[in-house]
């Protein structure tokens, strides 16, 4: 264990902090000569490639709105990309506010160029030191520990050094006491992310002294903050077309997961270079998507357990084709697929090897059928391995049909068996006893229905934000299959974002649909509990509020605040926010941040990038 560090002494640490207003025009040379400021009204649009799935969004998200970042002109920010020493200096100092006019020449690589006047005023103040070469190196990757000096001396976090193992240690400690390390920092020498920076920041500026943070002692001794639990034994990951993937995870991750993907295989948490991910906190999320940010072709992906700042347990690994949406290469086990006409509109298959996911048999008139079908095939999907015969019918007319069956991988098919051709005459995959279906909404995103009759080969609920979904589908129209007639209840998902969806269930006979169900509507959200009925504010003094909730709030809570009434989330321009993801915290302290006066306050149930249900407003005093 290494020795504590006493005696520490903040000099103007949170006035100076919270005078931290100024606007930063740039990080790069490139975004000084066209920026994008992106809608903070309303919906807050931030940038292209951040959105509410990322571990830095509400600190991206809270500089964006206070305007100390902008991005680049192609509308990106680029979250994950290392920052380096020029970059980081100039947000620092514009953002606490330095005058910095007339400084330059102060290095022999700092000169005249758009960073000196940071650089040569940080330089003047004893901010920053040059290497022993004389040279500043403003290009280089600037690491934790040479960030942690920079704002601790550009903020005035000063501490006694007189008891410290190494140069930067009572500056990680500065930061460590206001919880602004991260837990994804989990070494000094560790190369900071644009992300990284706005969360410090963030959080000095917005007092998140709550937070999950490493401290000096937990990276020295790497032994970095765990948030998870670890308590996850298996993953199990699977293609759901359209991008979309789901898993089903064995034990549980009270720190959520890391889905993480890349045209290279092996993509990881933390990030190799050529990899994306996407954070979902919260632990019953099971379903995500993913999108070609390398250009079209094959992704690799999978999903962890999140321990916080690393990975625990993997899933198993996925390759997308985000081309055409489809699996083209799972570890599938089959080998070979034999198929034989068994008579009686019936074929039969043997297989070397096992499908986890079953077969699709596909048939048409015209030779070589495939799954995605052309035009003119036809197929019936068994999602039973064990399922090894199909009835086929005659979809196009009586005559000669190619029939093939294969592995299915989710989306396409892997092995296939050979061609046989079989003469159809009548007959048809459904048996087209179903008189009527009643569907009904059960009011949690499911949906049951009553059969007069029986479906031999299932049913296909259909659902759309378009009224009458159909099976084959419309564009917009999204579809589950059960081939089982004894399913008579489905799980929806809003595919298409919250509101209100049109839903049919279907009689399938095998290619399309007979006998449709009445249309109900139901409203389908994103998973998150809307049982928050009402909530209570009271002002306890002193800038502190509390709140008493009926109900509950599974994703916490937001507490708005503004001189102007009807502060809201997502913020206005003048408005401000503190987010309190766990559901248990029911005060806060709010502050002056727009001056000395009234200040209108209201506390919101958080649904995941908006409110609910909104507290009364209180109009309160605060002082800077």
């Amino acid at each position: 264990m290494k020795k504590s560090i006493f005696g520490i002494v903040f000099t103007s640490v949170l006035v100076s902090v919270l005078l931290f207003t100024a606007t930063v025009n740039a990080y790069h040379p490139e975004e000084t000569t066209e920026t994008v400021k992106t809608t903070v009204a309303d919906d807050v649009v931030l940038f292209t490639d951040v959105d509410t799935s990322d571990e830095n969004y509400e600190a991206i998200m809270y500089l964006k709105n206070k305007e100390v970042v902008v991005g680049y002109s192609d509308g990106s920010y680029q979250p994950y990309a290392t920052i380096n020493r020029a970059e980081f200096l100039k947000i620092v100092m514009e953002a606490y506010g330095y005058d910095v006019a007339g400084f330059g020449d102060c290095f022999p690589d700092v000169t005249d160029q758009w960073f000196a006047p940071y650089i040569c005023k940080a330089e003047d103040m004893g901010i920053v030191d040059g290497y022993p070469s004389g040279y500043f190196m403003p290009d280089w990757e600037i690491n934790f520990a040479e960030a942690s000096k920079i704002v601790a001396e550009a903020f005035r976090l000063t501490a006694d050094s007189s008891d410290s193992d190494t140069w930067f240690q009572q500056y990680v400690v500065s930061l460590e006491l206001l919880a602004a390390i991260p837990t994804s920092v989990d070494s000094f020498s560790k190369n900071i992310t644009r992300g990284e920076m706005a969360e410090i920041v963030w959080r000095i500026k917005a007092q998140k002294t709550t937070m999950p943070s490493n401290t000096y002692e937990s990276i020295d001794d790497g032994d970095v903050v765990s948030v998870g639990t670890g308590d996850v034994t298996n993953i199990t990951l699977v293609y759901k077309g359209d991008g979309n993937v789901k898993w089903i995870s064995d034990g549980y991750s009270d720190s959520g997961f890391k889905l993480v993907w890349s045209m290279t295989s092996g993509p990881t948490y933390p990030t190799r270079s050529t990899d994306k991910y996407k954070y979902h906190s919260d632990p019953s999320t099971y379903l995500s998507s993913v999108d070609a940010f390398d250009g079209e072709g094959t992704y690799y992906v999978r999903v962890c357990e999140y321990l916080g700042g690393a990975c625990g347990v993997y899933s198993n690994e996925i390759a997308v084709d985000l081309s055409g949406d489809a699996v083209v290469d799972q570890s599938g086990d089959v080998t070979g697929i034999t198929l034989t006409d068994a008579g009686d509109l019936n074929v039969s298959w043997t297989v070397e090897g096992y499908s986890a996911s079953g077969y699709k048999v596909v048939w048409s008139k015209t030779s070589g059928p495939t799954y995605p079908n052309r035009a003119g095939d036809e197929y019936l999907y068994y999602s039973d391995p064990a399922v090894l015969s199909a009835e086929l019918n005659a979809f196009g007319g009586e005559g000669t049909y190619y029939v093939r069956v294969c592995e299915y991988l989710g989306g396409s098919c892997g092995v296939y068996s050979n061609e046989i051709s079989v003469n159809l005459s009548g007959g048809s995959a459904g048996s087209g006893e179903v008189t009527s279906i009643t569907l009904v909404n059960n009011f949690d995103g499911s949906v049951d229905w009553v059969v007069n009759g029986t479906s031999s080969q299932g049913f296909k609920v259909v659902w759309s934000k378009t009224a009458e979904p159909v099976y084959p589908n419309r564009a917009g129209d999204e579809y589950l299959y059960y081939s089982d007639p004894a399913v008579v209840s489905a799980d929806l998902s809003a595919f298409d974002g919250d509101g209100a969806y049109f839903v049919r269930v279907c009689e399938y006979l095998g290619g399309s649909c007979g006998v449709y169900s009445n249309e109900i509507s139901v409203n389908l959200t994103d998973g998150i509990n809307h049982d928050v009925s009402l909530i209570t504010m009271s002002d306890d003094g002193g800038g502190a509020i509390s709140w008493v909730v009926e109900g509950y709030s599974e994703e916490g809570y937001k507490v708005v605040w503004s001189k102007n009434a009807g502060a809201t989330y997502p913020t206005r321009a003048d408005d401000e926010y503190i987010y309190h993801s766990d559901p248990s915290t029911v005060s806060s302290a709010v502050y002056a941040f727009d001056g000395d006066g009234s200040y209108y306050v209201r506390v919101c149930e958080y649904l995941g990038g908006e409110c609910g249900v909104y507290s009364d407003e209180l109009e309160i005093e605060l002082l800077e």
